[in-house]
């Protein structure tokens, strides 16, 4: 007998379900629910496939979630205009910049028409577009946006609107774009302040938070503002996970660089020696992150220009990767002869069942 082997897909009718008297009403419920669901599964393999650097085929998804079917057409303005602007940066990264900059300005049309030319839903979608232009190398689109975007936030800052602190994370990225690291960091202790004050707000939220901003002031030259923040994530992350946890290691790894950056070299220096030694005692001497923690110093000691004590790391760190390898090829040759063990056990205790009865 055969087994029904079809895929179902969450915006599938379920026929089972429906009146066969009453077709059409059936049909008009399920197409209530078509709508968002499938446009939204779209954009998912739009920027799976855009993470792959298939834009074509990225490409392709997205315009099919704008289409004219019932079954994908988007939900809102919101989705539509989100739509378009990942439309933009697609044609961008394959070159062609007036498609791209031309679904720029449909999207923020949307937006301005339905949300109003000084609303905080505007200002977002401006420093998203900005962003996109940024990314794109389009720098006068991008400054265009970044200035009419920061001029919204500050007006709704000035009027004191808490809506305006519960969507200042575009206006920190725009002054990190912009490398005004300084007015970033202050904007990000306000943002942050606000979601302290939200009673729903767990610590690991306010980590999360904190996170992807971390990153990005990391990547963009901002680790000598950074500290504070890598200091509060840190001290969260070891009354959570202890000080030996992988991820508190992590965030210590990040503040070293922070305080180099700062050029509070010792500092640094301090950090990442603790780095090492808890990897040397929770991981072992033989463990790739114990190799990476005794490199780190190691490029800490060079940018130094304290080449011979540098050698020395490194040294240490290849004589690491080395005893890893060792242990890895160790371990390959026996898993085979494990292996063979098992399945003649196996053999063996199936023999014996086989003779019981």
């Amino acid at each position: 007998m055969k087994s029904d082997t079809r895929p179902t897909f969450a915006y599938m009718p379920n026929h089972s379900n429906m009146d066969a008297e009453a077709p059409a009403a059936a049909s008009k419920r399920n197409n209530v629910e078509k709508p968002y669901v499938g446009a939204k599964k779209l954009i998912d393999r739009a920027a799976r496939a855009f993470e792959r650097q298939d834009y074509t085929r990225s490409k392709a998804l997205l315009l099919e979630a704008l289409g004219d079917d019932e079954a994908t057409k988007p939900s809102s303005y919101r989705e539509q205009g989100d739509i378009l602007l990942r439309l933009a940066l697609t044609e961008g990264k394959q070159g062609n910049s007036l498609e791209s900059r031309e679904l720029l300005r449909r999207a923020l049309a949307i937006f301005e028409e339905n949300a109003g030319t000084t609303e905080v839903e505007t200002a977002e979608r401006l420093a998203e577009a900005a962003i996109v232009a940024h990314a794109l190398n389009e720098r006068v689109d991008a400054k265009i946006y970044s200035e009419r975007a920061l001029a919204i936030y500050n007006e709704l800052l000035n009027e004191r609107r808490p809506e305006a602190l519960a969507s200042l994370d575009g206006c920190v990225v725009l002054h990190l774009l912009s490398g005004n690291h300084k007015e970033a960091a202050e904007l990000l202790e306000r943002a942050l302040a606000y979601r302290e004050q939200i009673a729903s707000m767990t610590r690991k939220d306010i980590v999360a938070f904190l996170d992807q901003f971390i990153d990005l002031f990391l990547m963009h030259g901002g680790g000598g503002v950074i500290e504070p923040f890598l200091r509060r994530s840190l001290s969260i992350r070891e009354s959570m996970l202890g000080p030996e946890h992988l991820q508190t290691l992590m965030t210590l790894n990040k503040l070293g660089s922070a305080l180099f950056e700062k050029g509070a070299h010792k500092d640094a220096m301090l950090i990442l020696e603790r780095v090492y030694t808890t990897c040397e005692k929770t991981m072992g001497s033989a463990h790739p992150d114990t190799a990476t923690s005794l490199s780190n110093i190691g490029d800490l000691l060079c940018a130094m220009d304290h080449l011979a004590e540098a050698q020395l790391w490194f040294e240490q760190a290849i004589g690491v990767l080395e005893r890893v390898l060792e242990v890895e090829h160790s371990t390959g040759r026996r898993m085979p002869r494990n292996l063979r063990r098992l399945n003649a056990s196996a053999d063996n205790e199936e023999y014996l069942s086989h003779e019981g009865h």
